[in-house]
């Protein structure tokens, strides 16, 4: 699954990358997205909104950040297909006792877009298989869409969406390990993706 997430691009540069109009929208740099914060969402038509992450349900007690895309295939949940962007993400890995955290980006440290689906207040993310760099740490990774499928998936009348559901090419891929600081979604700062030995 994916608990945590980066996004510390300027705001021009992701409204240049992914297209949208920044309009009043204010974001600022994050280094550690935690569930139930407001995060940056980019939908058909390229609009963008700031949602809560973690999908409000009929169950008050049930929330889900994360929902596994295997189910769906061509017959996803009744809810609008989103962009959620990120340049980076955390996991854990169970290391003599205790969790360490990684953070996994793109090789070039460029932003990306995880597949989401929203329902007009909330998001979660979809999760597959993972690759090989993130099945080092993790069975689970957050769906990292192609660049040339991020317009298929924001599409409402695509079906054929199982080559967006590939795991991200680990090859173009890098992680390192953070500081347990990203434990706490009160610290949210550079600090938090320095790396450490």
């Amino acid at each position: 699954m994916c608990g945590r997430y980066t996004l510390a691009d300027p705001a021009a540069d992701l409204a240049e990358r992914f297209s949208f109009d920044l309009g009043d929208l204010e974001l600022s740099a994050r280094y550690n997205i935690a569930p139930t914060q407001p995060v940056l969402t980019v939908g058909p038509e390229r609009s963008a909104r700031l949602l809560r992450w973690g999908l409000a349900t009929d169950d008050p007690k049930r929330s889900p950040i994360n929902l596994r895309c295997e189910p769906y295939g061509s017959r996803l949940p009744r809810l609008q297909r989103c962009l959620i962007p990120a340049d980076g993400f955390y996991e854990w890995k169970q290391l003599a006792g205790r969790k360490m955290p990684y953070r996994f980006t793109l090789r070039d440290g460029s932003p990306f877009a995880f597949a989401g689906l929203a329902n007009g207040v909330s998001c979660a993310i979809l999760t597959t298989t993972p690759n090989e760099l993130v099945a080092t740490v993790h069975d689970r990774m957050p769906v990292i869409l192609l660049p040339d499928l991020e317009s298929l998936w924001l599409d409402p009348e695509a079906r054929d969406l199982a080559r967006a559901f590939a795991p991200y090419p680990s090859e173009a891929m890098a992680a390192y390990a953070v500081s347990p600081r990203v434990n706490s979604p009160r610290n949210d700062d550079a600090a938090c993706i320095a790396p450490i030995a």
